[in-house]
C-alpha cells in the first residue's frame, strides 16, 4: 500500500500545508465524499500538523465536502472524529436490520442523528471502541454481529472490515473504496486543484 502510493505522499509533502492536508484529507474521505461510504473515522495527533490544520481550517473543509463530524474521544494525545455525511448516514440507520440492532443496545432512533451519535459518543468512551461503530461506517450488520460474538465462522476476507458473509459483495464495496480513494491521487498527481477534485468525486456512487 505504501509503495503504491509513494508518489502521491512525495508530491503532498511538497504541498505548502494547507494544501497538503487538504489534499489527504480528501483522499482519506473520498468513500464518503463519493457516497459510497456514510462515515469514517480519523485520528488526529495533536503534535501533528494535521492537528493544527484540523482546527485551523475543518469548517472550510467541512463544508466543501457537504460533511459534518462529531468528536468521539479526545485525550491529549490524539482526537478522535466521525466525518459522516448526514443524508447517507440517515439512510442507514433506517435500515430495518440496522434499526433493529442498535435498538438492542439502546440507541434512540426517533432522535435527531446528533443526539444519536451522541449516544455513539458516550458508548466509545465507556468501551473504548463498541462493535456498533461498524453500523456507522457501512460494515454489514451480519459481519459486524458475527465479529461481536467471536463466531466460529470462517473470515472469507479482511480488508475495511473482517468479511463473514456474501464475500463478493464485500469485494465489490472494497475495490469501490479503493477506486475512488485511488481517482483522487491520480487528480493529485496531476496537479488538480481540491475544488476541481471533489467535484470529480462527490456523489459518483
Amino acid at each position: 500500500m505504501e509503495n503504491k502510493y509513494k508518489n502521491f505522499y512525495k508530491i503532498l509533502s511538497e504541498m505548502d500545508e494547507s494544501t497538503r492536508f487538504k489534499k489527504f484529507m480528501l483522499f482519506m474521505l473520498a468513500p464518503v465524499v463519493a457516497g459510497y461510504k456514510p462515515s469514517s473515522t480519523i485520528t488526529l495527533v495533536k503534535k501533528s500538523s494535521d492537528y493544527f490544520e484540523w482546527n485551523k481550517s475543518k469548517e472550510e473543509l467541512l463544508e466543501e465536502l457537504n460533511l459534518n463530524y462529531i468528536v468521539l474521544r479526545e485525550c491529549s494525545e490524539a482526537k478522535i472524529i466521525l466525518v459522516f455525511n448526514e443524508a447517507k448516514l440517515r439512510e442507514r440507520l433506517k435500515n430495518k436490520e440496522n434499526k433493529n440492532f442498535l435498538e438492542g443496545l439502546n440507541y434512540d432512533l426517533s432522535l435527531d442523528i446528533f443526539e444519536i451519535l451522541l449516544k455513539l459518543k458516550e458508548r466509545y468512551n465507556l468501551y473504548h471502541c463498541p462493535h456498533e461503530l461498524g453500523i456507522f461506517l457501512g460494515i454489514p450488520v451480519e459481519d459486524v454481529k458475527d465479529f461481536m460474538e467471536c463466531t466460529e465462522k470462517k473470515c472469507l476476507a479482511c480488508g475495511y472490515w473482517k468479511v463473514y458473509n456474501n464475500y463478493d459483495e464485500a469485494i465489490k464495496t472494497f475495490n469501490d473504496y479503493n477506486l475512488v480513494k485511488d481517482r483522487v491521487v491520480r487528480l493529485v498527481n496531476n496537479d488538480n486543484d481540491f475544488t476541481n477534485i471533489v467535484n470529480e468525486i462527490k456523489g459518483v456512487a
